[in-house]
Order: C-alpha cells, then sequence, then structure tokens
C-alpha cells in the first residue's frame, strides 16, 4: 500500500504547508484562487526550492512561506519544543501501559521526529493530499500550533507516503515501528478530551483531535499483515471516532450563506471528517462485513465542498469564490433518497453533481446492500438496485468527463471507484444466484481482514 501511495503524482505545495500561518504574513496584491497540479515541485526541495519561482505560479505570499518552512531558523525553536512536548506526553502514555512500558525507545523517537525530518514529512504529506482523506486545510496549517496528537499523525503519514522507486524504505519502516503506540495514544487523547468536553468554547482542538483519530485510523488499515491491527480499527477505533463526533455534534453540520472565511472553513472542517468517516464505515462494511455504525437517517450535512474552494488561502480569495446563496447544497440522505425513486428523472443539477458526492453515493449504497442482504431482502430488490446502479455509472462518466485528463491521475482513492461499482454489482447479482451458498463472504460474517472479500474477487470476478 505504502508504494501505491508513493508513487501517487505529486500536486503542487498550498505553500502554508507549515511553520508560519498565513494570517501572519502580508497578503500580497496578486492572489490566486486555484492550484494548477500540472505544475510540480522538485523531489529534491531542500537543493532547489528556495531560488525557484516555477513560472510565477505562487505569490509572493506562497514564496515567502515557501521560504518560511526550509529556512532552519524560522519557526525552528518553536516546533522543536513542540516536539519535545510530543516525546514527553507520548513516553508518559507508554509507561502508563504495561504492553509498551519497557519498549519505548526515546533515542528512536528524537530521531524519527526530528525538526528536519517532521518538516519533510508534512511536506510529503501535503503534496500526496488529493490522495485520501483532505481533511487538513494546509493553507492555515502550522506544524508548531498543531495539537500534539496530529502533529505525530501527519509526520507518521508523510513518512508513509514517501516511497519512491530506487530509493530506500527506511521512513516507512521506521513510522510503521511507532503505529501501534500511535495509535494508542492518539486515541486515549481522544477518550479523554470526549469524556471532558468543556462547556462551550472552540472547538478547533476537538477537530484536530477528529483529524488525528480519522488519519491514524487510515494508517492503521494499512497494516495488511496485521489482523490484529486491522481488527482494532475496524472494530474499535472507526466506532470511536464516530461517537465522538455524534457528541461533539459534529454530524449533520452545514454552511451558512452569510458565513465569513473562519467560520466556513471551521465548518468545512467538520463537514470533511464526516463525509470521510462515513466512506472509511462503508468501506469497512464492504470489504470486512462490520455492520453500518452511521445511519443514513444522520446523514443530513453538507457534502464538501469544491477543492478550489477549499485550498483558497485569504479572506479576499474566497470572498471572489465562494458560491452564490442561491447554488444548491446537497446532502448525502437527499440524493440516496432521490436515486431510489421509482420515477427518478434526471436534470441539469444531477448531470452536474460532484465527483466525491456520487463516490460518497457508491459508497452509501454499501450499507443499502449489506442491510437489505442480512434482512433477506436482497434478492427481492437486486433488479432496483442494479437499475440505480446503472444510473450512478451515467452520472460519474458525466462527472468524469468534466475533469481534464492530464487532471485525472490526481483523483486519489476515486480512480478506484468504478471497480467498486462493479464489485457490488457482482456482489448483488451473486447473492440473487444460487451460487451463493458457495460463497463465505455472502454469508455475511464479520471478519478480521479482508480475506473473504478477496476470496469473493478471486471467485466471481477474476473468473468472469
Amino acid at each position: 500500500m505504502e508504494k501505491a501511495v508513493g508513487e501517487e503524482p505529486e500536486a503542487a505545495l498550498v505553500g502554508p504547508t507549515c511553520l508560519t500561518p498565513p494570517q501572519a504574513q502580508v497578503l500580497s496584491h496578486q492572489t490566486f484562487d486555484y492550484i494548477d497540479p500540472t505544475l510540480l515541485l522538485p523531489s529534491e526541495p531542500q537543493e532547489l526550492l528556495v531560488s525557484m519561482e516555477l513560472g510565477g505560479l505562487y505569490n509572493t505570499e506562497e514564496q515567502s512561506l515557501l521560504g518560511a518552512f526550509l529556512s532552519p531558523q524560522s519557526q525552528a525553536g518553536s516546533l522543536s519544543a513542540r516536539l519535545d512536548l510530543l516525546e514527553l506526553h507520548v513516553a508518559a502514555h507508554a509507561n502508563s501501559i504495561d504492553r509498551y512500558r519497557n519498549s519505548f525507545d526515546a533515542i528512536a523517537f528524537r530521531r524519527f521526529f526530528s525538526v528536519s525530518n517532521v518538516k519533510e514529512f508534512a511536506m510529503i504529506f501535503c503534496r500526496k493530499r488529493h490522495y485520501q482523506y483532505p481533511v487538513v486545510h494546509w493553507p492555515t496549517f502550522a506544524l508548531e500550533q498543531a495539537s500534539l496528537p496530529l502533529l505525530m499523525v501527519i509526520s507518521l503519514t508523510g513518512a508513509t507516503y514517501s516511497y519512491r522507486p530506487g530509493h530506500g524504505s527506511e521512513n516507512i519502516t521506521d513510522a510503521r515501528n511507532f503505529y501501534h503506540l500511535a495509535d494508542s495514544y492518539i486515541f486515549h487523547e481522544l477518550k479523554i478530551f470526549v469524556d471532558n468536553l468543556p462547556s462551550g468554547g472552540d472547538l478547533s482542538e476537538a477537530v484536530e483531535l477528529c483529524q488525528a483519530a480519522l488519519l491514524m485510523y487510515a494508517l492503521d488499515t494499512l497494516l495488511a499483515s496485521d489482523l490484529d491491527m486491522q481488527q482494532l480499527a475496524v472494530t474499535e477505533r472507526l466506532p470511536t471516532l464516530i461517537s465522538a463526533m455524534r457528541r461533539l455534534h459534529f454530524i449533520g453540520c452545514r454552511h451558512h450563506p452569510s458565513e465569513d472565511w473562519e467560520l466556513f472553513l471551521r465548518r468545512e472542517h467538520i463537514i470533511r471528517l464526516v463525509s470521510w468517516a462515513f466512506c472509511a464505515d462503508c468501506l469497512a462494511t464492504l470489504s470486512c462485513n462490520n455492520p453500518p455504525i452511521f445511519s443514513m437517517l444522520e446523514m443530513s450535512g453538507d457534502l464538501p465542498c469544491d477543492p478550489t474552494l477549499w485550498d483558497i488561502d485569504s479572506v479576499l480569495t474566497f470572498e471572489l469564490t465562494k458560491p452564490s446563496p442561491q447554488k444548491t447544497s446537497y446532502c448525502l440522505k437527499e440524493l440516496i433518497s432521490k436515486l431510489l425513486e421509482e420515477n427518478w428523472r434526471a436534470d441539469i443539477e444531477w448531470e452536474n453533481l460532484p465527483l466525491f458526492h456520487l463516490h460518497m453515493m457508491l459508497c452509501a449504497f454499501q450499507h443499502i446492500i449489506f442491510n437489505l442482504h442480512v434482512a433477506m431482502f436482497l434478492k427481492q430488490q437486486s433488479d432496483k438496485l442494479l437499475q440505480t446502479l446503472d444510473i450512478w455509472r451515467h452520472l460519474w462518466e458525466r462527472a468524469l468527463e468534466r475533469i481534464p485528463n492530464d487532471h485525472r491521475k490526481w483523483l486519489g482513492v476515486a480512480k478506484n471507484v468504478p471497480d467498486i461499482e462493479y464489485l457490488s454489482r457482482r456482489v448483488i447479482e451473486i447473492s440473487a444466484s444460487p451460487e451463493a451458498s458457495s460463497s463465505r463472504y455472502l454469508q455475511r460474517l464479520p471478519s478480521r481482514g479482508a480475506r473473504d472479500i478477496h476470496e469473493f474477487i478471486k471467485d466471481f470476478i477474476s473468473k468472469k
């Protein structure tokens, strides 16, 4: 999996990757409301970035931020202090748990979580941000101000994404050595926060803890050979995260036309967290037969905004780019309900649904298929579901047509969505056939990993 992520193309670095948040910078008069992904940063930034202008892609603000990111003096003391504090907190957590008490290696920790490594790992993660779970708003993110759990998991994720053909995998191996301890620490911190919720106040810490938990869940599920970790992630960690978001009233969050940029970002962070956690829940149902955690009825909040709006780095650009109050705001519950109507008819809004909304809709179908199957209604509803998947595929193809060919390599995990649609189709077809009894996967028993669905693919798709 690390190799697959490492071979993903790198998107242009949004200058704000870290160290000094844009609010502290002097805004230039020239702003951009897009990031051109065809202009990439070089693979070795330490030698080339400082003097490189990249054909005018970056405005003065972004060049300044890149300089601050690479400068050994700029904010390095603050980040170093945060990393020292992270070590103290993680060491204390390790000492409180028998499993880790005698295994915490302070020297290895300091070597991996050095200032230079953490900067590099954050930059790698930012470049690969399109791949999966784009929940961090890089233009306003600052490493030295991030919560300790988020600082830790961003470093681990960047190291995990650092694979390059022909280069060593030391960073990936070192990162894996910290997965178990990081998982324990991050979810421990989330539990403490949720158990002692402050009344009112700023929810920024809650958002960052949930971000850290979701990103850690993603790393946990990378360990295909560690079935215990995968089972822990699916059966305990994901329910813990979703329960926390319910208690924090994150689910159902919606934008308001009158909101300013700060409020927009606060709500969009939450919307993206809920949306990607929902996708993770649906894929756990598909791959492990894990019963759904989310209810479709609670998915009444907005879906994520367009990436060009999300990547904006200034108030001025936001005011120039934000959608008009009349623009349709999408809700997953309503989209699925309408798509399942008997007399569904496409209109201009449906024909222009964004790709990620369709991504989420297909994820939602995993819950529908599972629930109908365990209730023994899947066979009766199979024709309707297959017709609905036909409609979905048409809408997906229309959405894909709107993306330039040279930009499709930045689809990340979305490029696999049509394969999931075909797999869903085969699950429905085989479930309604006499062959269903020969498939362990179709018995709908929760599994510790993805072996059952791999066997289903081998028996009913690869041989087809």
